[in-house]
């Protein structure tokens, strides 16, 4: 399934260049690994086994020991013989019920101490929500607790005091590492248990898992009959959002880094099929409303907290490996009605079906999703498991004060979750707690053409685990990433400096756009740009002329000009004018520079003047549409 391979890619990859040896230890066992079988850890506790692994060639000799809490919750640990005194937790992907041993074992392979959940219950189908049916049984109810708040508290609670016994010692630095479902989970403990890890890594959390399970049912709503759109027009929508958008942060290079500022609309920039007649190279009336709507998402109808009901990422739709990035996600290989699936209607009919909805509200196996109704039943699931469930508390204070660090980060052009949700938690604790303060333990990084949890066209490979290590460990606050995209042999062939949210990278305007030495990150400011000539020709290259009008309240005049580029083209001149106050500049550029630019009625071209002030880049930022013919 495409869902899971994505969490593995992520999972496999986040780690590659992890060189950081142990720094604590090492520290060896004081008991023996059989004996963690035939100790009594509680009444609700049973350890299945518990074996010495010999090491391998990549992994060192450990215990490895299995067992469940009751009433349903397996957990694994892997405690290596010669330990480094850390100790790293993951969590579940989807509806749960299995644990990732590949997320674990290159920590292992470093001497950490590991382990893991299920997350409340066991089962290897990963979208099967039936473990929580009926939610008034007693048993299932606590399924349900474990695997919305409780399963990664109670299996560290546990971790504890098998690492304890074993070493004879506490972990001297507890981490927590994992994505989607499992980055819900470690919103729910940075919320709710800030007491349990020292440093949390977050990946496109799944923040309010009521409201976008039922926005998923809504969507899967929106293509069914004459909505559906076939997988065959996607990369015709893909050329269409790109063309628009791609621009937008003044480099075509396949890349949206921010899709809130694409003012694409699919009823007006798609091509219409004349007559309404459907084509395969057109799209009907429907089958554009159906995309606006994907991507309008029902937060209008939501009430509170509509940004957690947003749609889908402009951008999301990329053809990446010769399949858009909707298809067997949110939109189905074949229509709903001849049985197609689509991950997102799956992990969010299931839940609203077994979890959400009430027998007496029409849950449960005879629910049928395509009945739902969103304004009717929507605030039916999330007033019955919003509070149990959701970790949309933007109240962290708890954690900061604890002394935890959290390093979150998401793709711009993920196609389940969506990360406009995830921008959206991190702006209200900017203003609930504060720049200053939110960003002395608390990151977040917004990964331009990644996908859910990994994969996609951008720079998404990333080592999080070294920067926060060094956070928690050394007090290194971390600043810009470096991200990688892989070719098929592995090798890198883009890099990008992932930029702490809300700075962004941009061209410097010289080397190549592939190379992430060539970037920088900065704030960017909107501003007024006017570009002439309004009719420029490829078949006849000459300059340009663009004026930037600096907004009122910045005095520039002091500042240092780091860069000045347009779509790729570095400013040949660079001058003050017109205005004696210095907030009006004239930039000269060459069409031979520019990077990836073709023909159009309306290309939009924009200008970023990057200046230094007081150690920071600031970005000064507008775009001007103009005629590029050939």
């Amino acid at each position: 399934m495409r869902l899971h391979k994505r969490i593995m890619i992520v999972a496999l990859t986040a780690l590659i260049t992890f060189a950081l040896g142990p720094k604590l230890g090492p520290c060896a066992p004081i008991i023996q690994c059989s004996d963690i079988k035939t100790t009594n850890w509680g009444a609700d506790v049973t350890v299945n086994s518990a074996n010495l692994i010999a090491a391998t060639a990549t992994l060192p000799e450990h215990c490895r020991v299995e067992g469940v809490r009751l009433p349903e919750d397996g957990f694994i640990f892997k405690l290596p013989s010669a330990w480094s005194g850390r100790y790293l937790q993951s969590g579940n992907g989807g509806m749960a019920g299995v644990w990732y041993e590949y997320q674990m074992d290159p920590a292992l392979g470093l001497g950490f101490a590991v382990g893991s959940g299920t997350g409340g219950h066991i089962n290897p189908n990963i979208i099967d929500s039936t473990f929580g049916y009926p939610p008034s049984d007693p048993v299932k109810a606590q399924k349900i607790t474990d695997y919305c708040t409780n399963s990664v508290h109670a299996t560290f609670l546990l971790a504890k005091k098998i690492v304890k016994a074993y070493y004879g010692d506490d972990s001297a630095y507890s981490y927590y590492n994992s994505c989607s479902t499992g980055g819900r989970q470690g919103m729910i403990e940075a919320q709710r248990y800030p007491e349990d890890f020292d440093g949390l890594i977050i990946g496109a959390p799944v923040f309010a898992v009521t409201r976008i399970t039922t926005r998923d049912v809504w969507k899967g709503q929106q293509q069914l009959g004459a909505g559906y759109v076939p997988p065959a027009k996607l990369p015709l929508l893909a050329d269409a959002v790109y063309k628009n958008c791609d621009g937008i942060d003044g480099l075509i290079d396949g890349l949206i880094d921010d899709p809130r500022k694409c003012t694409f609309n699919a009823l007006t920039d798609l091509k219409a099929c004349p007559g309404d007649v459907n084509g395969p190279d057109c799209f009907t009336l429907a089958q554009r409303t159906t995309i606006k709507n994907l991507y309008e998402g029902p937060g209008s109808l939501a009430g509170p907290y509509p940004q957690y009901t947003q749609g889908d990422a402009m951008g999301s739709e990329v053809v990446y490996g010769g399949t858009s990035g909707w298809v067997g996600v949110m939109v189905p290989a074949i229509p709903f009605e001849n049985g197609g699936f689509a991950a997102g209607v799956g992990l969010g009919g299931g839940f609203v079906q077994y979890i959400g909805l009430p027998p007496s509200g029409g849950g449960g196996p005879g629910w049928d999703w395509k009945t739902f109704n969103f304004q009717a039943d929507y605030p039916t699931v999330v007033n019955n498991w919003s509070a149990a469930c959701d970790a949309i508390n933007p109240n962290v204070w708890p954690a900061k004060l604890r002394g935890s660090k959290i390093i979150g980060y998401h793709g711009w052009a993920d196609p389940l979750v969506g990360p406009l949700q995830g921008a959206a938690y991190y702006d209200q604790v900017l203003g609930l707690m504060g720049e200053v303060e939110t960003k002395e333990f608390y990151k977040l990084y917004m990964v331009p053409g990644m996908f859910h949890c990994g994969g996609g066209p951008g720079a998404g490979v990333v080592n999080y685990l070294v920067p926060m290590i060094d956070w928690v460990e050394n007090g290194i606050e971390p600043g810009p990433l470096i991200g990688a995209h892989l070719n098929a042999a592995g090798n890198a062939d883009r890099t990008r400096p992932l930029c702490p949210y809300p700075e962004v990278a941009r061209y410097l305007g010289t080397g190549d756009i592939n190379d992430a030495e060539n970037f920088t990150c900065v704030e960017t400011i909107p501003a007024q740009v006017s570009i002439t000539p309004e009719k420029l020709s490829l078949g006849r290259p000459r300059g340009f002329t663009a004026v930037i009008t600096i907004p009122e309240g910045y005095d520039v005049r002091k500042w240092k000009t780091s860069a000045v580029v347009c779509e790729g083209a570095p400013a040949v001149k660079f001058i003050s004018r017109l205005a004696r106050d210095g907030s009006v500049y004239s930039a000269r550029f060459s069409m031979l520079d520019l990077i990836n630019i073709t023909a159009g009625e309306a290309v939009p071209f924009t200008v970023t003047a990057i200046f230094e002030h007081n150690g920071q880049q600031v970005a000064f930022e507008g775009s001007d549409t103009i005629k590029v013919v050939q």
